[in-house]
């Protein structure tokens, strides 16, 4: 069912581990093999800088505004794409309910089933350009808007909420609870994310202690050196 002159490339599990809350978090996530395939257009998506989250930061403290940090979960997920890709996948890396429901087996050849994937997907080259297009789309439509000559730094038109984007995490400022408010149920409409307003969080890799009433926020790297 493949197309005529559609390339079919590999799945590539990933073995990651992370630290959450100072415990690993040990996950699979699964890739295409991107590098077998062409893209249909424009791959580069914009991040914030680090010069400009410092000054972002420096404004935060002199207004004494409020600071929270959002972030989406599965975000290279679910973009949808104006045409498939095709994908192979050894059956042995499918959980057998999958594979009793949807009769796999009968359908396998080489031990491998090929997928059509719709969607973008972990290892997609343009995965991060189309993910991103649409989530300013979608803050755009809300009245976030990003700044003309400083790329991933968006304001809203009227309640005042500004944040600093580096691929799907925000660092936000804010001086009232309805503007973080706004900004969280407009995600919530089209992405699951996870909320942190503590005085210390992490954004970037770089832990940030907010002491917002004495005036000052330090910047810290606990471990890096280690």
């Amino acid at each position: 069912a493949v197309p005529k002159g559609k390339q079919v490339t590999y799945y590539n599990p990933q073995v990651k581990i992370k630290m959450k809350n100072g415990l690993p978090d040990r996950r699979v996530r699964g890739t295409i093999g991107g590098d077998k395939l062409d893209s249909f257009g424009p791959t580069r998506a914009n991040t914030a800088a680090l010069e400009m989250i410092r000054l972002f930061i420096n404004s935060m403290v002199s207004e004494k505004a409020q600071m929270m940090t959002l972030d989406i979960r599965n975000f290279y997920l679910g973009t949808p794409m104006e045409e498939p890709v095709y994908m192979y996948i050894s059956i042995d890396s499918i959980h057998q309910d999958i594979i009793d429901k949807y009769q796999l087996r009968d359908i396998a050849e080489n031990g491998k089933v090929v997928m059509e994937v719709s969607s973008t997907i972990y290892g997609l080259k343009e995965a991060g350009k189309l993910s991103q297009d649409r989530l300013v789309a979608h803050l755009s439509e809300y009245g976030y808007k990003q700044c003309r000559f400083t790329p991933c730094l968006f304001i809203h038109e009227s309640n005042g909420a500004t944040f600093t984007l580096v691929v799907d995490d925000f660092l936000v400022k804010f001086q009232n609870q309805t503007a973080a408010d706004h900004l969280i149920e407009t995600l919530r409409k089209l992405y699951e994310i996870t909320i942190d307003t503590a005085p210390t969080q992490k954004y970037i890799g770089i832990t940030l202690e907010y002491n917002r009433d004495d005036g000052y926020l330090d910047m810290s790297i606990p471990g890096y050196i280690k």
